[in-house]
C-alpha cells in the first residue's frame, strides 16, 4: 500500500511524502509541520545579523521589505535587521554587535549625514568585525565615487567598493545574488 501527503510547506520549501508500507511493519502517521521529526539542517534557516544604513526611508524600507520577503522566501534566510540612518548611529550599532556575536552582512549607503561618509563608517565597521562582509546600494554614480574617494582613500576603501549595488534595487535577484556572494551558506 501507498501512502501521499498533502503537500506542505517547511522551511519555506513545498513538502510532500510518499511512503510505502512493509508488510511487517505498521504505518505512522507523522504531523510534517512537527519540527522533531526533520533533520536539523532543513529545520534550521541561517541568520544573517543584518545592518542597515539608509538615510532614506523609503529606500531603507525597501531593503528591509526585500529582505525579508523576496530574499529570505527564495533562499531561506532568516534576517535579523538593525535599521539606522547616519553614520554616528551605524558605529553605534557595530560597536554594539561587536559586543554581541557580531554581524553577517552591512548594506550601507555612501552618501550618509552624521560626519562620516558611508566608505569611512564601512572602513569603522571593518576595523571592529573584519570578517564582516560590506555592501554598498547607493543612487550614486559608483565610477564617479570612486574617482572622487580615490583621492583621499586607502586601497581598503577602494577594495570594499567593489561591493556596489546602484539603488534603487528594484531586481531583488541582484541583491539576492550578492548576498550569495558575500554571505556563502554553510
Amino acid at each position: 500500500m501507498t501512502f501521499f501527503t498533502k503537500p506542505q510547506n517547511i522551511c519555506g520549501m513545498q513538502v510532500s511524502v510518499q511512503s510505502r508500507t512493509n508488510p511487517t511493519t505498521q504505518p505512522v502517521v507523522a504531523n510534517l509541520n512537527d519540527k522533531k521529526l526533520l533533520p536539523e539542517q532543513i529545520t534550521k534557516r541561517k541568520t544573517l545579523k543584518t545592518l542597515i544604513v539608509e538615510d532614506n526611508s523609503t529606500d531603507r524600507e525597501l531593503l528591509e521589505l526585500q529582505l525579508k520577503n523576496r530574499v529570505a522566501k527564495s533562499k531561506g534566510f532568516n534576517f535579523a535587521i538593525t535599521s539606522v540612518s547616519n553614520s554616528t548611529e551605524a558605529i553605534d550599532a557595530a560597536t554594539k554587535a561587536s559586543q554581541n556575536g557580531g554581524l553577517d552582512l552591512v548594506l550601507m549607503d555612501i552618501r550618509i549625514p552624521g560626519g562620516m561618509n558611508g566608505v569611512e563608517v564601512a572602513r569603522e565597521i571593518h576595523a571592529m568585525l573584519p570578517n564582516t562582509p560590506v555592501l554598498f546600494v547607493s543612487a550614486s554614480d559608483i565610477g564617479q565615487i570612486r574617482l572622487d574617494l580615490e583621492k583621499t582613500v586607502d586601497s581598503l576603501s577602494l577594495e570594499l567598493l567593489k561591493n556596489t549595488l546602484r539603488k534603487p534595487v528594484d531586481k531583488p535577484e541582484l541583491l539576492l545574488s550578492a548576498i550569495e556572494r558575500l554571505c556563502p551558506s554553510e
